[in-house]
């Protein structure tokens, strides 16, 4: 009676050992999967924040380029305002190719990373 009590017993502590451990997996998984998409979030803000001030930049010098070689630099920014709005419609209309699925890949791959390793 006594050694079918231990056996149980035993059997209890080791039950709770193992859901303790997984617990314990599943924190660490969360917070590994929580740092590579923080990462990835200031990666790419980061990288979207250098190419807009390098556009912001190309955009003035070429408005005051134009402006000059028209001889007004008003006309130079207004045709340089034009190109932006532009080059702004054709980048929306392949958003989906372009950004939204390049960065819901690359989630997705950050999220079930681990579980292609596994299988």
């Amino acid at each position: 009676m006594f050694d079918e009590l231990r056996k149980i017993e035993s059997l209890i502590d080791e039950g709770k050992q193992y859901l303790q451990t997984r617990l314990d997996q599943l924190k660490l998984s969360a917070a590994d999967k929580s740092a590579r998409l923080l990462s990835l979030t200031i990666s790419v803000f980061l990288t979207a924040a250098v190419f807009f001030l390098f556009f912001v930049l190309i955009a003035v010098a070429g408005a005051f380029f134009l402006g000059d070689w028209l001889g007004s630099r008003g006309l130079g920014f207004l045709l340089m305002a034009l190109l932006t709005l532009l080059l702004a419609g054709w980048v929306w209309s392949r958003r989906e190719r372009w950004i939204r699925r390049p960065i819901r890949n690359a989630l997705l791959r950050v999220l079930f990373e681990e579980e292609k390793k596994h299988e």
